[in-house]
């Protein structure tokens, strides 16, 4: 199902952050919201789940979302096994194995996932997402504290996994994505 902003405004007080935002983000698309720290993209993510409510305007559609949050918001005592398992019971040991070896080549998916390092934890939140059950995934500046080879490992496993399904990034630190259409904010 389609998300259908409408004229959407957000403000924190007397402070506008977004401002008469209209946009139809599609089924099976891949989008690349771009912006400045500050620009209004993490404010944008949480009226789109519902997570802040608008100032005005109207936002319909409603979908089933997998979260990147800028924080990882992992299960710190569990396992990189049951942080997935979390999200999708259905996945069994030897499938979370197999796709965690292509982020986090020689990991130990059996420690709790406190004893990792951020871009360790930012893989597996990101895997977590795209080994969901969803019809939309939701990335907020996914690619931070990531160095060069792990982001090219990390686009490939998302591209790998998609499944068709809409894909929005934000992003303050990618111009362009292959095979993404561009928001500005």
């Amino acid at each position: 199902m389609n998300i259908a902003l409408c004229d959407v405004d957000k403000n924190y007080g007397s402070k506008s952050v977004i401002s008469n935002f209209s946009y139809t983000f599609e089924d099976g698309n891949n989008y690349l919201i771009k912006g400045e720290s500050g620009s209004g993209k993490t404010t944008l993510i949480n009226l789109i789940l519902g997570l802040s409510e608008v100032s005005s305007g109207t936002i319909s559609g409603t979908n089933k979302y997998a979260v990147v949050f800028q924080e990882d918001r992992l299960l710190e005592d569990f396992s990189a096994i049951d942080n997935l398992r979390f999200a999708n019971k259905e996945l069994d040991v030897q499938t979370i194995s197999s796709e965690l070896s292509l982020l986090i080549p020689g990991c130990d998916i059996t420690k709790p996932v406190s004893t990792f390092s951020g871009g360790m934890k930012r893989r597996i939140a990101i895997a977590r997402a795209m080994l969901s059950k969803s019809n939309v995934i939701i990335m907020d500046e996914p690619f931070t504290g990531l160095d060069t080879q792990s982001i090219d490992n990390t686009l490939e496993f998302i591209k790998t996994n998609q499944d068709g399904r809409m894909l929005i990034i934000t992003s303050h630190i990618f111009d362009e994505l292959p095979g993404f259409i561009r928001i500005d904010l």
